[in-house]
Formats: structure tokens, C-alpha cells, sequence
């Protein structure tokens, strides 16, 4: 879907929507002493109207502070929240009766109700419970679309944003509401050389001592960049990340990185944004570890995500928090079952780095890595930058991924396990970072070309096709192979995600469009292209 231009401006659709929103709480006012399971979606409602009402006030004082592609993408998300919040008071009107209003004024152009009285009206509900259901939710998913506007706009190093949501200091102000809200901004706060920030002191506390460890069992997560830390006791469980500092000369410039990271990811809200709240880090020497022998019950590796609609989310709010991850690949999604449905969140944080922060241009000759990567980022000595659009480029090969349903990595033992063997295997792969003993090879799924692979089936010139065709693989995979396993429209996503850095790419070739000083046209080119256009086929 193109934007030809905006139908409505941002305020006007803004007081609509309060206006419904105004109707919708008054109804679940009239809803809450109704039958157990209508009081549950009641509640929900409710709860979630506070929290949209806040963004909704907040983004009038401030919407002119965005640019016009901006404003025109974030119109077309308003317009289709709008459409959905439409559909829920329909809904809703089923189940009350209205009364006649005490009296009614005119408000920015529109009739508005000053008091708007409800009553429950005796239906079986049982009867109206499917189509609710299904408008309350579609409504949830195009609140969190509009999520991501929010919070770009959020980015801009502006004193006026602050002074709009009440940041800091403001009993009453947006944050206090919306805790992510302060998470967001927070994140993109300078910090001062001893670890406080500027405009919000009283952050200390995040960094914890090497013996804090000790009362940990520390276990490696099978196939998994993290690791699981349970205290002893068995109260608390941690996910470990491990960054290791590639030269001394640089440690501080890692360490405030870090420390900048692990406030950034003391939020509250784990489930909106996909990622775990961050309690602290630990520096600590760590002489290198010899590889042990695989255990026998390990196993077997099958990759495979049920994340296309999540993980996209959680990449961009990686980026609205100012960082590129430069690890998306399928170990660095976690998932837990502790509900009635899994959640999923992104770690692998050990590469990471600020947007606009100093690159050390060094990669590695891992194929569970490198498969991932764009061709412009192979092997230990990548030939440009990362930008965040690698990070687009390694999403687009994770959701190709999980839209055939299969693995494109497989595992088969070493041809040597023994403790303190080279990491070389003589098939010319390298033992898996993450998994000692086990060799990481191209799955029969990713159908590469029998140039790849020599006479007896090891690898040839993998890195070297990795660099020179492996994009262009993708690219073919995802044209001929996924639309006739998850349709054209999704095909086409993916496809934008693999060209993004191609100069002829109409989305985002033109490097020259995102210069803007705070990274947010990219982020707003991202949602426009992909997470709108999957949240189109999500409803």
C-alpha cells in the first residue's frame, strides 16, 4: 500500500479518536459489574484507553515537530487505529443501552457528549464474544503499530519532546503513565563521564561485582547466544549475555557503551518492547575457555520460529533505544512458555554498538554468522559499516527462514572434539561459536550450487559465495520459493528486507534521504515498508 497523501490531518483524527475513546470508557463504566468474562475485556479496555489517551494528548503538543514523510506515515497508522477503535465501540454498543445525555457542546469542529450514560443490556454474551474478541485485538496490534512513530519521534534531541510528556520531574506527565515512554527517552539521553545522566540523576546501582556470580549456577542455553543464571536457592533465574572488549585501548569505550545499554534496557515494559528488563553487568577478565566435548543428551539443533509478526517489533525498538544489534539471527531470539502463549524476546547483545558510535569494522569466519550478514559485512575484515540497515538485511533472511519452515543451518560433530583441538574442522567450516564440538554446515533447505561444495561435499568457496552471491541466493528463495508457502505480500517484505542496501532499491537505496541528525527517517522508512505491511496481513 502507497501513501498518495494524507486524508485526514493528524489533529482532526486525533479528536476523533478521543471522541470514541470518550464513548468507550463510558461504556466500560456501564460494563464492569457484567458477567465475569465481559468484565475481563472490559478491564482491558480500560486500561488500555488510558494509556492511548495519554500518547494520543502528548502527540498534539508535538506533532509539528515532525517532518512530512514522517507525519504522512504515522496519519495512515492513526487513520487505521482509528478504523479499529471504531469497530470496538460498535461492539461495545451492542452490549449497553444508552441514555439520553445531560447535555451536548460543540468541541474543535465536533458534537461532543458532556455526559454519556450507559447501561448493560441483558444479551448473552456468549453470542458476541468471537467478534469482540477479534476487534479488541486488532486494535491492540495497530496501538503497538502506532507504538513505533511514538517512539522515533521520541529520539529527537529536543528539550520541547521533554517538556510535552513530562520526562522528568512531572507527577502528572505521560512517562508516569506510559513507563516506555521514559524508557525510550532515557535512551537517547547523553550521560555524564561518571555513569549519571544529565537530566535524571539517581541511576546508580547497575554495576554488580564478579563474586556477585558466585551465587549462580551459570548453564549454557542450547543453541542460544545467552546463557541461564539460577541462584542457588533457586528464587531467581538471569539471561547472561557475554560482550567481550576487542582491544584493551578501547575498554572504556565498551564499558560506557554497555553501561548506557544497561540503562537503557531497565524499562518495565519487557512484552512491549521484546526485550528483557536489564538488572545490571559485571566486568570481569575472562581468560579463554578450552571447547569441551559435546554431551550425549544434547539436542538436536531445529531452528525454526513462530516470531514473523514479534521479531520485525523488536528490531526497531532496538533502534529507537539508538542502538544497531548486528547479531539478528535466529540464537538471538529467546523464547519462554510461561503463559498461554509463547513470548519471545531478542537477546545477543554481545556486538552491539550506538548508532552513531565508533565502529571497529571486525567481523568473523563463523557460518552461523556470516549466513545472516550482508554481503558487504563478510568475514573478519567487512568491507563497510554497519548501518542499521544490516540489521533490516539479517531480519529479511530470518524471516525467509521462517517463512519456508526450515533450518538453514545444520550441526553434525567434529571431526575432532578433543579438549583443546583447533577450532578448524577439516571439512574447512569452523566449530560453532556457541555450541563446542559441533560443526555449523549449509542445510540441504538453503539448495545452494554444487560450486559451493567440493568433491566430497565440504565447503569449498562458501565465504567466498556468501560474499559475492549469497544476497542475490536470498533474493531468489524468497521470489520463487515463499510465495506459494506464505503469499506474495509476504514475499514482497522480505524481498525489501534483502535489497535494502541495493543502490536500486526505490525504499531504501537512496542513502541520502536518511541523514537526518537523529536516525528517524530510516526508522520511519522501516515502518512504512515492513512492519505496516505486516500488520496488514496480520489482520
Amino acid at each position: 500500500m502507497e501513501i498518495v497523501g494524507v486524508a485526514l490531518a493528524i489533529p482532526p483524527t486525533i479528536e476523533i479518536c478521543l471522541k470514541y475513546g470518550n464513548e468507550l470508557r463510558a461504556m466500560c463504566a456501564a460494563l464492569r459489574n457484567a458477567e465475569a468474562e465481559i468484565r475481563e475485556r472490559v478491564l482491558r479496555l480500560d486500561y488500555g484507553w488510558v494509556r492511548w489517551s495519554q500518547q494520543l494528548s502528548s502527540l498534539q503538543r508535538i506533532e509539528h515537530m515532525m517532518d512530512q514523510y514522517h507525519r504522512e506515515v504515522y496519519a495512515q497508522t492513526l487513520e487505521t487505529f482509528l478504523a479499529k477503535l471504531k469497530m470496538v465501540t460498535t461492539q461495545l454498543r451492542g452490549l449497553v443501552v444508552e441514555r439520553k445525555p445531560d447535555a451536548v457542546v460543540k468541541k474543535s469542529g465536533y458534537l461532543v457528549n458532556t455526559t454519556i450514560n450507559y447501561e448493560a443490556r441483558s444479551v448473552k454474551y456468549v453470542l458476541k464474544k468471537k467478534s469482540l474478541d477479534k476487534a479488541i485485538e486488532e486494535l491492540e496490534i495497530w496501538q503497538r503499530m502506532s507504538d513505533h512513530s511514538w517512539f522515533l519521534l521520541l529520539k529527537m534531541a529536543d528539550p520541547a519532546i521533554d517538556a510535552a510528556i513530562g520526562t522528568y520531574g512531572n507527577p502528572n506527565g505521560v512517562s508516569k503513565t506510559i513507563p516506555s515512554v521514559a524508557a525510550v527517552r532515557a535512551g537517547n539521553q547523553k550521560f555524564k563521564d561518571n555513569g549519571t545522566m544529565s537530566t535524571n540523576p539517581g541511576t546508580s546501582g547497575i554495576t554488580f561485582k564478579p563474586k556477585d556470580l558466585a551465587h549462580n549456577i551459570i548453564t549454557t542455553i542450547p543453541f542460544s547466544n545467552a546463557s541461564l543464571a539460577v541462584r542457588k536457592d533457586g528464587s531467581r533465574a538471569y539471561i547472561l549475555n557475554i560482550i567481550i572488549c576487542p582491544h584493551p585501548s578501547k575498554y572504556q569505550l565498551v564499558k560506557k557503551d554497555t553501561r548506557d545499554l544497561v540503562r537503557k534496557l531497565q524499562h518495565d515494559e519487557p512484552q512491549t518492547f521484546g526485550l528483557l528488563n536489564c538488572k545490571g553487568f559485571v566486568v570481569e577478565q575472562i581468560p579463554p575457555q578450552p571447547r569441551h566435548n559435546t554431551n550425549s543428551d544434547e539436542q538436536e539443533p531445529d531452528v525454526k520460529f513462530t516470531m514473523i509478526f514479534r521479531h520485525p517489533f523488536h528490531v526497531s525498538f532496538v533502534h529507537s533505544f539508538g542502538f544497531v544489534h548486528k547479531n539478528i539471527r535466529p540464537e538471538a531470539l529467546l523464547s519462554f512458555s510461561d503463559g498461554p502463549a509463547p513470548t519471545y524476546y531478542l537477546v545477543g547483545f554481545e556486538n552491539f554498538r550506538r548508532e552513531d558510535g565508533w565502529t571497529r569494522q571486525v567481523g568473523d569466519d563463523s557460518l552461523e554468522h556470516n549466513l545472516y550478514r550482508h554481503p558487504s559485512r563478510q568475514g573478519a575484515s567487512p568491507s563497510e559499516s554497519y548501518i542499521m540497515q544490516h540489521d533490516i538485511y539479517s531480519l529479511g533472511v530470518c524471516l525467509l527462514e521462517v517463512g519456508l519452515w526450515v533450518s538453514f543451518i545444520a550441526y553434525k560433530p567434529s571431526l575432532d572434539t578433543r579438549q583443546g583441538a583447533s577450532n578448524d574442522d577439516e571439512s574447512g567450516y569452523h566449530t560453532s561459536t556457541h555450541h563446542p564440538g559441533l560443526v555449523p554446515i549449509p542445510s540441504a533447505s538453503l539448495e545452494l550450487p554444487d560450486e559451493v561444495f567440493d568433491d566430497e561435499g565440504n565447503n569449498g568457496t562458501m565465504f567466498s559465495y556468501l560474499e559475492t552471491k549469497g544476497k542475490d541466493h536470498m533474493v531468489t528463495l524468497a521470489r520463487e520459493r515463499l510465495p506459494c508457502v506464505m503469499g506474495t505480500k509476504y514475499a514482497e517484505i522480505v524481498e525489501t528486507c534483502l535489497t535494502c542496501l541495493d543502490k536500486e532499491n526505490s525504499d531504501f537505496g537512496d542513502a541520502s534521504e536518511f541523514e537526518d541528525e537523529d536516525g528517524v527517517r530510516v526508522g520511519v522508512r522501516y515502518i512504512e515498508k515492513v512492519l505496516f505491511q505486516l500488520n496488514v496481513l496480520n489482520v
